[in-house]
């Protein structure tokens, strides 16, 4: 039975607007326009639906009374759409097509319908449920807006829907689902959702400040303008998500995902992570994250152009693969990050707290400025720029502390390291197989080589323990993460791998670069790391013609040499015929060495030619006792044999065997007058 509208009388049911939500300013009774059943003292809209008879059509009741008022005047346009309070087991609006000539909503403000369905409908009015409570509620047509405010949803169904507008503030949703649904402007502010499930939504400008979600998946979909500020999330995933700009202050989470984001401007700052993945994700303009703390989350592939860590927090976080054109780490807290295969035009680090190992390997940073003001733990952190490529920049350490820079394999441009007090910062450098591409020492940094005595490899003796509980402390960190439990703090955490690296062993992944620091505490370095670690030097001496460095890097360079012969000649397990050779080169090293210091040293070949006038003369002594009567006269005999060639000949000496002997004088003297002509010649153009 279909409805006719009319019955006995009027409806009688009445309620007060302003008690459905706080958004209504209604002051008066609202009266049910709606005529009565028969027998009855309500409309069907209001008639307990228990006690409305099973041939009545509710909802094509609710359809003919939204059209009763087309041709009344404007009171009976806006009254035949009000259903205010209403009571349905059932509204079918699906397939429907309510398009009216005026703008009034059709009203069903603190309804409760069990189940609300318009699939495939169009709704051109607004469909107001402020402070409804449905069981569910499926709209996947095309409709004008949606007034939801206060309203309390079981389950609401939105995949595909095309609406202009969206208004859920205060709404409470067990379950939402707008997957490929298309949405003007959305407000959800204060709504508490359980699982809410946006895939692939096209949203134009969206509200979501202060909401809460046990589960919020927006995969894939996509923000004009996306406003999530004081959101709280169980769990929020954001893969591929695309935002014009992403607004996530102060947010919380259980878990976090916006791995693949592409956004313009994407800001979560006042925010914690513990996990959660930034993988992959591509920011145009800037990434804002300052005064934000991250656990163990993952920054593998981000691309940004900005990224803002000002005053954050970032407990071993993963970096791998990044590129970053401006990275402003001012104020943060770097507890054994790790950098890897990164491409950064300039990192800005002033005041930051290092602890542990800050990790910057096989990366290439254009400039960077890097000023600690504490290091831990036990007062001593290690920057590691294993493999990078450092253009310029400044390299600070702290007022009260240490910071150790593992240089092993690094390129450094023009960089200045600055700091360490009167001593300077040498020894806090871990030079080994560095390569030099514009570093220039005598620039105003406080490295002060001449006064170490050009010596690149050496540690202060005093790092060696704090050093094993800083590389311990990354370990200790991962573990004290994968342990910790929901309530417990950033703070917490560093305190307790502190405690923890201070008593463990070393893991197996840090054991060589420990043992590599240790020998440079002890002032040694394996001699074939030496060598090269010196050529390298001399090499970018040689490229900005520091003349004096170069020498002194070339006189190690080559000491460190015989020593990598002198290993090959006891190495039992070698060939004979190359342990033969390496004596060979091993003797021709150490003769270059005593006689000119390896060309660097003139005043060498002056005492080898004193040293070898003086030998001679006790040999023409021990040969002939009686040829001179004082030993005077043989020293004569050796020096005038010395310059021999250069005077026209060797003198006669009545005994054959000292004759041919001065003889070979003459021919050694020759050779070091031109070895030290040599020698001179080169110190002089250094």
């Amino acid at each position: 039975m279909v409805w006719s509208g009319a019955g006995d009388g009027q409806c009688r049911f009445q309620c007060e607007p302003a008690a459905q939500h706080e958004s209504i300013a209604d002051s008066e009774t609202w009266r049910c326009p709606h005529g009565a059943m028969a027998d009855a003292d309500h409309c069907p809209f209001h008639r307990p639906p228990a006690e409305t008879p099973e041939d009545v059509d509710v909802s094509a009741a609710f359809l003919d009374a939204v059209e009763s008022g087309a041709d009344g005047d404007r009171t009976a346009h806006r009254r035949s759409k009000q259903f205010l309070g209403a009571d349905i087991a059932t509204l079918d609006l699906s397939m429907a097509v309510v398009d009216a000539t005026d703008n009034y909503p059709i009203d069903l403000r603190g309804a409760s319908i069990d189940r609300l369905d318009g699939t495939d409908s169009e709704v051109g009015q607004r469909l107001d449920l402020r402070g409804a409570t449905v069981g569910e509620l499926r709209l996947d047509g095309a409709y004008h807006e949606l007034d939801a405010r206060g309203a309390t949803v079981e389950s609401g169904a939105f995949a595909g829907v095309r609406v202009d507008g969206v208004d859920c503030r205060d709404a409470t949703f067990e379950t939402v689902d707008f997957d490929r649904a298309s949405v003007g402007e959305a407000a959800f502010d204060d709504a508490t959702v359980g699982d809410g499930s946006f895939h692939h939504t096209e949203f134009g400008m969206a509200d979501f400040d202060d909401a809460t979600f046990e589960t919020g998946d927006f995969y894939h979909a996509s923000f004009d303008e996306g406003d999530f500020r004081g959101a709280s999330f169980g769990t929020a995933r954001f893969y591929g998500t695309t935002f014009g700009g992403g607004y996530f202050n102060e947010t919380s989470y259980e878990e976090a995902v916006f791995e693949r984001i592409e956004a313009e401007r994407f800001y979560l700052p006042d925010a914690t992570l513990a996990g959660g993945t930034f993988a992959d994700a591509a920011v145009s303009m800037k990434l804002v994250l300052k005064n934000s703390t991250f656990v163990g989350t993952d920054f593998t592939g981000l691309d940004a152009e900005r990224v803002d860590l000002t005053g954050s927090t970032l407990v071993r976080p993963t970096v791998d693969d990044a590129t970053v054109a401006d990275l402003q780490l001012d104020g943060a807290t770097l507890a054994s990050p790790r950098l890897t295969d990164c491409t950064v035009d300039r990192v800005t680090a002033a005041d930051v707290r290092c602890l542990g190992v800050v990790t910057v390997e096989d990366c290439t940073v254009d400039t960077v400025d890097l000023s600690p003001t504490a290091a831990g733990p036990d007062g001593v952190a290690l920057v590691s720029l294993s493999g990078s490529a450092v253009g310029g920049g400044t390299l600070g350490q702290p007022a009260d502390g240490t910071v150790v820079y593992d240089l092993e394999q690094t390129t450094l441009g023009t960089v200045k390291f600055t700091g360490g007090g009167s001593g300077g910062p040498l020894d806090r450098l871990a030079f080994h197989r560095t390569r030099f591409d514009g570093f220039d020492v005598r620039d105003d940094d406080d490295v002060d080589l001449e006064a170490a005595d050009y010596r690149l490899h050496e540690l202060a003796d005093g790092l060696a323990d704090p050093l094993r509980t800083t590389l311990a402390y990354p370990h200790a960190l991962e573990t004290m993460v994968g342990a910790a439990g929901d309530d417990e703090t950033a703070a917490a955490l560093l305190e307790r791998a502190a405690t923890r690296a201070a008593d463990q062993s070393l893991p197996d992944d840090a054991r060589e670069r420990s043992d590599r620091l240790a020998e440079a505490t002890e002032g040694t370095i394996p001699a074939a790391d030496g060598e090269v670690t010196y050529l390298r030097a001399k090499n970018g001496a040689n490229d900005i013609a520091d003349n004096t460095a170069a020498s002194a890097f070339f006189v190690s360079q080559l000491a460190y040499r015989r020593r990598t012969h002198a290993g090959r000649v006891v190495d039992g397990s070698a060939p004979l015929r190359g342990r033969v050779r390496s004596l060979g080169r091993w003797g021709l090293n150490a003769f270059l060495f005593l006689t000119t210091g390896y060309g660097e040293r003139p005043s060498y070949t002056l005492g080898a030619s004193v040293a070898l006038v003086v030998g001679y003369a006790a040999l023409y002594l021990a040969l002939a006792p009686r040829l001179f009567a004082d030993v005077e006269q043989y020293l004569q005999l050796s020096l005038g044999s010395f310059i021999a060639f250069f005077l026209g000949g060797v003198g006669a000496v009545d005994d054959a065997t000292v004759n041919v002997i001065a003889q070979s004088e003459a021919f050694l003297g020759a050779f070091f007058i031109a070895l030290y002509v040599f020698a001179l010649t080169r110190s002089v153009s250094r």
